[in-house]
């Protein structure tokens, strides 16, 4: 892999994501046990590419990526012991002088829907701006550490105080986070979330570039009954799921993917939308849409270009690496939804999600929405959409078509109500000419 590489995807495939033998009903807690342990394929931001050794990753650092946080998780975690991995952090993979623009975070995490690291309540994170972080709270801990450094992350699940601690080249920092009877009912896999920074994770298939501290072995070695593999995604794009949903800008739609991945974690789904793009830029917790409010058109613009790249590393990667992707965008034209169904037809199940509401209901969520977020659609480019918004049908190419708050003969009475308004729209603004250019703010939003 190049030095200056900014996350091509490999031409070969990485190694096949092993799977753990099942432990003996009697296996010995203490005796260790080898297991392959890898970066998970399944459980990464599709924008972070792993070489063909399984350990090493590279975030995409170009065409707005390099505004991201890249997050993932491994392939194995454990339940018990005294049990460390390293990561050797090898390079910055964006040149820029802006203030931490380059950061990687390592830790632990517990095996659920979101794999951010320390920015919810089931990770447990250390940065390299010497912050410590845990349900998005971050602390002074440590010391800064960047290119060249190793971090050894450290848990001790066996010890009457569990604690999760870290070392930087060789020096042990201290307890990080003291762990409750809780958190430890759950298997605890490593995670690291980077921002343009490339790094490799030993959890044991080479010797360590520090020795441990008494009494830990590297996770490859952890006891069978105590290793447990994460979850496993789609066998085949047969098996995977496509959602796709549709509605008109603050429909409420990015809400209903949110709920609906909570309500499903055993699928894992990859929402692909601009709005979790804006939640991957963040600065030490805050989103970028909250940091920059007033500026939403130039972030958006952004998120979109951002998004349009990660369309073309989709139909890349999916094919060796199935997942169940929620499409989070308006998709009211009926020749966007045929051309992005194209990019999905070996999915086995193709649904669209049509989400309708009253317009009284619309201009509530709309005034709300731009309020708290700063979130604001031109009414042209809304009147727009509602005059071309069309219902979707099977011979798009779906599977199915479901509707969310009204019914089908409803929504397709509003639909018809928005058409006629877009419309009678269009035809008195007689700014809409042909050859003359939208007021500024005026452009038409991505579909």
């Amino acid at each position: 892999v190049s030095t200056q590489s900014t996350g091509t995807i490999p031409e070969e495939p990485p190694k096949a994501e092993p799977v753990s033998e099942a432990a003996p009903e009697n296996a010995d807690q203490n005796v260790p046990h080898l297991t392959e342990v890898y970066i998970s394929e399944y459980l990464c931001d599709l924008y972070l590419d792993v070489d063909k050794d399984g350990v090493t990753g590279i975030p995409k650092s170009d065409n707005g990526f390099e505004t991201l946080w890249a997050s993932l998780r491994a392939t194995h975690g454990v339940s018990g012991n005294m049990i460390a991995f390293e990561v050797l952090v090898l390079e910055n993979t964006w040149d820029s002088k802006q203030h931490n623009a380059c950061v990687l975070r390592v830790g632990w995490s517990h095996d659920e829907l979101d794999i951010s690291l320390g920015e919810n309540g089931t990770s447990w994170g250390y940065g390299g701006t010497a912050k410590k972080s845990h349900d998005n709270k971050y602390l002074n801990y440590g010391e800064k550490y960047g290119a060249g450094d190793s971090i050894t992350c450290y848990i001790d699940l066996q010890s009457n105080e569990k604690t999760i601690s870290f070392a930087r080249n060789g020096k042990h920092l201290g307890v990080a986070f003291t762990l409750t009877a809780e958190q430890i009912k759950k298997p605890f896999f490593p995670s690291v979330s980077s921002k343009n920074v490339k790094f490799l994770l030993n959890f044991g298939q080479q010797p360590t570039k520090h020795p441990l501290q008494e009494g830990y072995k590297m996770i490859a070695f952890t006891p069978a009954a105590l290793i447990h593999p994460c979850v496993a995604g789609p066998a085949t794009l047969g098996e995977a799921e496509f959602v796709m949903m549709v509605g008109l800008p603050a429909a409420g739609k990015s809400t209903w993917c949110e709920n609906h991945a909570a309500a499903n974690p055993e699928k894992r789904y990859n929402i692909l939308g601009t709005n979790l793009i804006m939640e991957k830029m963040k600065v030490t917790g805050l989103t970028r849409k909250r940091n920059y409010h007033g500026r939403w058109e130039e972030l958006i613009q952004k998120a979109t270009g951002v998004l349009n790249v990660l369309f073309k590393i989709v139909e890349k990667k999916l094919e060796r690496f199935p997942r169940n992707i929620i499409l989070d965008q308006t998709n009211v034209y009926e020749s966007a939804r045929r051309r992005k169904l194209r990019n999905f037809s070996k999915f086995g199940r193709k649904v669209a999600v049509v989400l309708v509401t009253t317009g009284e209901e619309l201009n509530k969520r709309n005034a709300k929405r731009e309020k708290e977020e700063g979130k604001f659609v031109p009414e042209s480019a809304v009147m727009e959409m509602k005059a071309n918004f069309r219902f979707p049908v099977t011979s798009e190419g779906l599977s199915e078509v479901q509707c969310i708050e009204m019914d089908e003969s409803a929504a397709k009475k509003q639909i018809e109500e928005y058409q006629e308004e877009g419309k009678k729209y269009k035809s008195r603004d007689s700014r809409k000419s042909e050859g003359e250019k939208p007021r500024q703010g005026e452009k038409r939003m991505p579909e």
